[in-house]
């Protein structure tokens, strides 16, 4: 348990994180994962208007990786509304780290295009927050060292939610080095105590950071993690 020293009104930092929806859009999709889609928009050249009833007229090639062109399994695309057609993706179709969609109707005048055109994949899991941050050996969570040991509270079991956690060894931190190039791992809070993702750390003593732009913080909390 950590409870803040003090109420800090300026701006401490600010951490940027990125999630995707299993299927389509332009947030990504998940590597190697069956059961997405990809959405595609065919419109007339000519006069830039949304072509309904082409479905059977569609087709498409992926290149995984920058591979050779393979066509996408699903033959023919399920026609959703307003010019809009989605594709069903294989896990095979999925298994890359950049993925480019290439479709094309055979009616005349007509412009397909994927919605994105092109994506990079994240890992499986990735928009449930299963996914660690760091790269070290040790399983870290808000419950290393004992039950909400290293939770974020403004008072005794009333937790601080989107608090940003950072983890840093503690001989780079009491030396001043607190950027992101010594940044081990980070996460954030969840109202209930929770980190929204474990940390993955090595072996050794560290200084774990916590802030909530505007509310909380930075404070800090020392753990020696084995």
């Amino acid at each position: 348990m950590l409870l803040p020293l003090h109420l800090n009104l300026g701006p401490p930092g600010s951490v940027a994180y990125f999630s995707n929806t299993p299927g389509v859009g332009v947030l990504g999709m998940q590597k190697n994962v069956a059961g997405q889609k990809w959405v595609v928009f065919a419109f007339n050249r000519t006069t830039n208007v949304a072509l309904t009833g082409d479905a059977a007229n569609i087709t498409a090639n992926l290149r995984i990786d920058g591979g050779a062109a393979n066509a996408i399994d699903d033959v023919n695309p399920t026609e959703l509304e307003d010019g809009f057609y989605v594709f069903d993706i294989t896990q095979a179709e999925s298994n890359g780290d950049s993925i480019v969609i290439a479709p094309v109707s055979s009616t005349a005048n007509i412009q397909v295009i994927g919605t994105p055109m092109a994506l990079w994949t994240t890992p499986e899991g990735f928009p449930d927050e299963l996914i660690p941050s760091g790269s070290g050996s040790v399983t870290v969570n808000q419950d290393t060292g004992g039950a909400n040991n290293l939770s974020y509270e403004s008072s005794p079991g009333v937790f601080i939610d989107n608090a940003v956690v950072k983890a840093f060894l503690k001989t780079d931190f009491d030396a001043g080095n607190t950027t992101d190039a010594f940044l081990k791992a980070h996460t954030t809070t969840k109202v209930d105590g929770d980190w929204t993702t474990s940390l993955m750390l090595d072996p050794g003593t560290y200084i774990f950071q916590y802030f909530k732009q505007n509310f909380f913080g930075p404070d800090t909390k020392e753990e020696t993690i084995s």
